[in-house]
């Protein structure tokens, strides 16, 4: 199986899972968990043959990976570097938690740090 044909069926099953989970909580207040719709894969292995030449592992795993050394290679070779926000904010707030924390608490220089 080719890796597009196995990333195009995760796409398709977390995206009609999420619609599901949408659909449930607003048209009748039930949360559905992560729990509930791994159960149902099995079924959805039996009735879409599609589904059984994917790895269950692969089914179970779908998200975003942040410890990537490179953000994407295009086709020419060519290598992106991880942009790195998340780093970079993370900095940013730990420094304004400094700030804060050493301003007396009610005092308006407290309030102009937050």
């Amino acid at each position: 199986m080719a890796i597009d044909q196995t990333i195009s069926l995760c796409r398709n099953l977390y995206n009609s899972a999420l619609e599901h989970r949408i659909y449930l909580y607003k048209h009748g207040g039930i949360n559905v968990n992560y729990y509930d719709q791994a159960n149902e894969r099995k079924a959805i292995k039996l009735d879409l043959p599609e589904y059984k030449t994917v790895h269950s592992q692969v089914l179970q795993e779908v998200g975003i990976d942040m410890g990537i050394k490179e953000f994407c290679i295009t086709s020419d070779g060519e290598l992106k570097p991880n942009p790195k926000h998340y780093r970079e904010t993370e900095a940013k707030l730990k420094k304004q938690q400094r700030l804060v924390s050493r301003k007396k608490k009610g005092s308006n220089r407290r309030k102009k740090a937050i």
